[in-house]
Formats: structure tokens, C-alpha cells, sequence
């Protein structure tokens, strides 16, 4: 387990090697969405790999409907994931909305 905060983002990226090959995007990239988020909404930085980031928050998003929008954008493959346990009709959107309120957290990941 990994925790770090806002000012950690950069060592947590480069320690976990995170360069996920179907994300179309690196670490800097990340990073300037984590400051950005950070910027927000506090949350902590619990779990780090090579291709996946799960952050705890520990405020709330302010608008989680747009921060759902940009998780939808960001990583489509956890999207898919939240829309197989959600009610039929959701929206990719309201599966990631579901998944914040629920658990608290924000799961991102890369196959």
C-alpha cells in the first residue's frame, strides 16, 4: 500500500513505474490530472502500480458528475468494469457516480 499526499504525487508515479501501454498517456500526464483534481478535493493516494491508481477521497468532489465525465474520458476500462455491476440503463457516468458515493474511493486502471 501506497499513501501520499498531494505533494508525493510525482515519487508515487515514478516508485510504482506507472506506465500503463493502453492508456495513450505516461506518468506527467497523470500527474497534472492528480494536482489538477488535488486542487478540488482532498483525497489520498492509497494504492499505486504500473497500470492502475486508486485514490481515497477525503472531501468531496465538488462536481462529481463532471469528475465522473473525466474518469469515463480517462480510463474506459474501469468504466466497463462499474457498468457490470450496475442496474441496467446506467450510464457510464452514474456507474462512476455509484461507485464514488459507495466506496469512497476512485479506482483508475489500465489493461
Amino acid at each position: 500500500q501506497v499513501v501520499c499526499s498531494p505533494a508525493g504525487f510525482e515519487q508515487v508515479l515514478a516508485y510504482s513505474r506507472f506506465n500503463p501501454p493502453d492508456a495513450g498517456f505516461g506518468a506527467g500526464a497523470l500527474l497534472a490530472i492528480l494536482e489538477r483534481w488535488s486542487q478540488s478535493f482532498d483525497f489520498t493516494v492509497i494504492e499505486a502500480c504500473h497500470d492502475s491508481i486508486v485514490l481515497q477521497l477525503d472531501t468531496e468532489p465538488p462536481d462529481r458528475r463532471a469528475l465522473a465525465a473525466e474518469i469515463c474520458e480517462l480510463c474506459p476500462d474501469v468504466v466497463d468494469y462499474f457498468l457490470e455491476d450496475a442496474p441496467s440503463g446506467t450510464s457510464p457516468e452514474e456507474a462512476v457516480i455509484r461507485r464514488i458515493k459507495d466506496l469512497g474511493d476512485i479506482e483508475l486502471w489500465w489493461d
